[in-house]
């Protein structure tokens, strides 16, 4: 740190103010009042609690207080301290309902100990769901949804609308959009869209002022639905994208093409795909160059689904382009669970990938024993290829009784605002959607609220 300023005169009460500059590298220095303190991770760091005035030090594992030096001279009465930290014991998970910002919560069952933190700007695995699902009921089916949010209504490109919702309308194919002024009251566009493969499913779409380099601020990638598995010579033909200037009408609509060195299916059990699980687009990074070792250094990064037809997982891969892409490892990133696990057999599309920081990733996927519709999990990276499985999934079921979602449940999908949506819906930075039914033929769309506390498990 450099000091550019000091009154070293503690008695003249002029206006000089006092600057702290950080330096750079290690260690970095932060402010905030102490229940805002981020988690500790990186060692050498400093955090000046501002409601306790004291300097705390993050050792990688957790923060500790600085020895104050010796006393000087006395300074203005501070305002009142804030209340001290509570410590809660209970047998189950934490949740919300219970303590204050900042307290610790120990579960005598397993010893665990959690840190209670506002989750306004952290997505909490669970959410609370909205009372008045389904949001989205139409005559035609509705899943495999994919949501935007633009706070201009995406002018000029196409129907005016904050929301946006692309969806499967037909197991044979078929891909609608509805619109939106708040995320949970839905209009179907009176038309489907057209240049897409007929039986098109699994959508996954991005909007980009930008217009991805050539114009076109819509692009989509999906599923050819009729055949998933791959044949000599033609191994990526169920993955496909398209570009469009209104959300509606695409053009250029190909097969995706892949690196013949690090093709995306070479896994001895997996011959097929069901499509795309999430892309992510970095307009930032380039466009001429791989990184494999780092794979947001890429422009495009795109989760997809692996399977042999009774198994199914989420492999990683990178494109420059978003047409050619490039498998990252040797491995699916994230895999099936364990026998006896609640998604035994299938951990898969139907993801969504949000990034919050730059080491701070979160995924919620479809699952199950016996089909991949039977609930959602969540999981957390530091990377975005090592996964650590939430110990409290299925965040959702079709075993919670609740009533619209009894015979299907996955599908989740979370987009993110720093500015909470701009007031066009409830005011939170994360709004998650997920696909339900009580009958297998006919599923809906659900909305669920983001919970307000995030509890930090502490090692």
């Amino acid at each position: 740190m450099k000091i550019n300023e000091v009154n070293n005169n503690f008695q003249n009460q002029g206006n000089r103010n006092i600057y702290v500059i950080n330096a750079g590298g290690t260690p970095s220095i932060q402010e905030g009042i102490y229940a805002k303190m981020p988690p500790p991770m990186i060692e050498g760091r400093l955090y000046l609690a501002t409601d306790q005035g004291i300097i705390y030090r993050d050792t990688g594992k957790q923060w500790v207080y600085l020895q104050l030096g010796p006393q000087g001279p006395r300074g203005f009465q501070g305002p009142p301290g804030s209340p001290g930290i509570s410590y809660i014991t209970g047998m189950d998970a934490p949740t919300c309902d219970i303590g204050q910002i900042g307290d610790i919560y120990i579960n005598t069952c397993t010893g665990q100990m959690y840190l209670k933190l506002d989750a306004s700007n952290r997505p909490s695995c669970t959410w609370i769901e909205y009372v008045n699902n389904p949001v989205y009921d139409t005559l035609t089916p509705a899943y495999y949804q994919t949501v935007r949010y633009d706070q201009f209504e995406f002018a000029p490109y196409g129907p005016a609308a904050f929301y946006k919702m692309w969806y499967d309308y037909d197991s044979n194919g078929g891909i609608a959009m509805a619109t939106s002024p708040d995320g949970i009251n839905w209009t179907t566009y009176p038309q489907n869209l057209t240049g897409l493969s007929a039986t098109a499913r699994h959508s996954r779409v991005l909007f980009s002022r930008d217009g991805f380099g050539n114009n076109t601020p819509y692009r989509i990638w999906y599923w050819d639905s009729p055949d998933p598995y791959i044949h000599p010579g033609d191994e990526t033909h169920m993955l496909r994208t398209a570009v469009s200037v209104d959300g509606i009408n695409w053009t250029q609509d190909q097969t995706i093409t892949q690196e013949q060195s690090d093709k995306l299916i070479p896994f001895s059990i997996y011959n097929g795909s069901y499509g795309p699980a999430d892309v992510l687009y970095y307009p930032e990074n380039s466009s001429l160059v791989i990184d494999k070792t780092k794979p947001f250094n890429n422009r495009y990064v795109m989760y997809y689904d692996v399977t042999n037809g009774s198994i199914e997982e989420v492999a990683l891969a990178v494109s420059n382009n978003g047409l050619n892409w490039t498998r990252i490892g040797n491995q699916p990133v994230l895999p099936h669970g364990c026998h006896g696990q609640w998604d035994e057999n299938y951990a898969c599309e139907g993801a969504v990938v949000i990034r919050t920081e730059p080491n701070c990733f979160k995924m919620w996927y479809s699952g199950g024993v016996d089909s991949s519709h039977e609930g959602v999990g969540c999981a957390s990276s530091n990377d975005g290829i090592h996964w650590t499985k939430y110990a409290d999934n299925p965040i959702f079921s079709i075993f919670n009784n609740v009533a619209w979602r009894t015979a299907r449940t996955y599908n989740p999908w979370v987009i993110y605002d720093p500015l909470q949506f701009s007031g066009h819906g409830g005011s939170e930075s994360y709004k998650f959607w997920l696909t339900g039914g009580n009958i297998l033929d006919h599923p809906d769309i659900g909305y669920a609220n983001m919970n307000s506390c995030y509890w930090l498990p502490l090692k």
